[in-house]
């Protein structure tokens, strides 16, 4: 349970409905940790990540983001949208021009 928190949308945090926009919140969070070997939004403790998850507080350091594009960036930031209506559908995430490639 200790690392699924990591992954969890604000709704989940928050216990408000759910929906398949959760999982593209999760598959967001995901990609930043494939592309960068570090979580978005990791503290020192789960409940000051929580905080960070609510308040969508991340960015795209240069030490860990320097040679991804922008276009994967914009993936990840797309899939992690505040508001679930605004996150990409899922197969949206998969015609991303990102997951083609340059």
């Amino acid at each position: 349970m200790l690392l699924n928190f990591l992954f969890a949308a604000p709704e989940l945090i928050r216990g408000t409905p759910v929906s398949v926009a959760t999982d593209v919140w999760s598959v967001g969070v995901l990609a930043y940790v494939m592309l960068s070997g570090v979580s978005p939004f990791l503290d020192e403790s789960p409940e000051e990540t929580c905080v960070n998850i609510c308040r969508l507080d991340f960015c795209f350091p240069d030490e860990y983001f320097r040679d991804v594009s922008q276009a994967a960036k914009d993936f990840v930031s797309s899939a992690l949208q505040q508001d679930p209506r605004k996150r990409p559908s899922a197969t949206s995430c998969l015609q991303h021009p990102w997951r083609y490639g340059p």
